[in-house]
């Protein structure tokens, strides 16, 4: 009985074992880069006075912000939160300190940063055109 239960065992190769080994330290390595794109954009917009909101803290569609993570504080203060939320909404406009609207030149000075927040979270900047004016 012995012999026939190990003779049906999966078994496999070195050569499998490191192309799943490889594969996995890929992905890894992929969701790695982009939580640390990601903190370092949330890190300029809450620099700017603004705010972002994580994917967990939506409740369907609505926004709970007393919403608990399923990923443990510990894990948390570990990894860091953008390891394993995406990040929902952001808002530039309102300081979430003060609640007043930043200013625009604030952030205007800083256009490679805005850059690299729209590109980490897929959006775009366009360069606002200046008023004609009548002649």
């Amino acid at each position: 009985m012995n012999d026939k239960a190990r003779r049906f065992a999966p078994r496999f190769s070195l050569r499998a074992f490191l192309i799943v080994v490889t594969v996995s330290a890929v992905w890894l390595g992929m969701h790695t880069r982009r939580a640390r794109q990601q903190k370092a954009a949330v890190q300029t917009i809450t620099d700017y006075g603004g705010w972002v909101r994580y994917d967990y803290q939506f409740v369907d569609g609505d926004f709970d912000g007393q919403a608990k993570s399923w990923v443990p504080q510990q894990v948390h203060e570990w990894l860091g939160i953008d390891m394993f939320h995406s990040v929902a909404e952001v808002n530039l406009s309102y300081s979430s300190d003060t609640g007043k609207r930043i200013e625009t030149r604030t952030v205007a000075k800083h256009r490679s940063s805005a850059f690299q927040v729209c590109h980490v979270f897929g959006g775009s900047i366009s360069k606002k055109r200046k008023p004609v004016t009548p002649t």
